[in-house]
């Protein structure tokens, strides 16, 4: 199965899985990661070898009502509500741009973003693929800017120049989407 195949490099053991489960839930604690981990494999693992492997995935996957195996398996890698960039090198925007018109968003809440994300060392290449920008566009954005700060105000401002729809709520969807919800909830003073 692709997704397997996507995910491992043929099996999966403990500590490949806790690593993998450290990234799909950052604000989990070890000890929660742990449990989940020795719970899946002992779930998935029924010939008590240690590890999972394909056929056994699968076989586990076919276990699960259809509902939520469709439900599992729908997520889009480029959400589709965004505009994707043309160019293989990105146009990068002047500094001075004001985008306080479009919709309530402005450079401060874009710099906020960017510092709270490099701050806590999160992936922005993760908010970048949820604003709809490519691998390609990421590396030129790290070959042109040093810091990541500036790889996250520039992915930001490229997404915003390329926008074709209200961004805020677009920006905020993408920082839950990746994992920033904590974020989203304090640039923008939202209370969930």
């Amino acid at each position: 199965m692709g997704l397997f195949q996507t995910i491992t490099s043929g099996t999966i053991g403990k500590d490949q899985l806790l690593t993998l489960l450290q990234n799909l839930y950052p604000r989990e604690d070890p000890k929660t990661i742990h449990e989940l981990a020795t719970l899946y494999l002992s779930e998935v693992d029924k010939s008590n070898q240690g590890y999972i492997d394909e056929d056994q995935f699968v076989a586990w996957m076919r276990t699960l009502p259809q509902h939520m195996l469709t439900s599992a398996m729908h997520f889009p890698i480029i959400p589709s509500n965004i505009a994707l960039l043309k160019d293989s090198q990105p146009s990068f925007p002047p500094a001075a741009v004001d985008f306080k018109d479009r919709s309530g968003l402005d450079d401060k809440q874009l710099l906020r973003v960017a510092v709270e994300m490099s701050l806590k060392h999160r992936d922005w290449k993760l908010l970048a693929n949820n604003l709809g920008l490519l691998e390609k566009d990421c590396s030129c954005l790290e070959r042109k800017r040093l810091d990541v700060k500036s790889q996250i105000l520039a992915t930001l401002q490229i997404w915003l120049k390329t926008c074709r729809e209200a961004p805020l709520p677009l920006l905020q969807a993408a920082l839950r989407h990746s994992g920033n919800t904590d974020i989203c909830n304090v640039v923008f003073s939202l209370n969930f």
